[in-house]
């Protein structure tokens, strides 16, 4: 689940795990949601490559292994994203592909 906050003119999306921080900046919950991606890991940030539309956000997770998300420049900058933030990578996709050494 998700808390969606607002503070000020600013409305923030939070994981449940987060909401408490998000509360302490001052947000205000107006609403809780659920989605429908079944693929959600915790992870840390590692790095976030800005470029002048997208953002290029590698995460770690807890076992080390790493994942890369593009996401819009926008959308990195105004969820203040930084080294060390704990954060949950959602995965939504209908093509996902499972490879095997044989």
């Amino acid at each position: 689940m998700l808390a969606l906050f607002v503070g000020g003119e600013q409305v923030t999306c939070c994981s449940m795990l987060a909401a408490q921080m998000c509360q302490a900046k001052g947000g205000r919950s107006i609403m809780t949601l659920q989605f429908s991606a079944r693929n959600r890991l915790q992870a840390t940030v590692k790095a976030v490559k800005l470029g002048d539309v997208m953002a290029e956000v590698t995460v770690a997770l807890p076992d080390g292994q790493e994942l890369v998300a593009a996401i819009t420049r926008t959308s990195a900058e105004s969820l203040q994203l930084q080294p060390g933030d704990r954060v949950v990578a959602i995965i939504k996709s209908t093509e996902v592909m499972v490879g095997k050494e044989i």
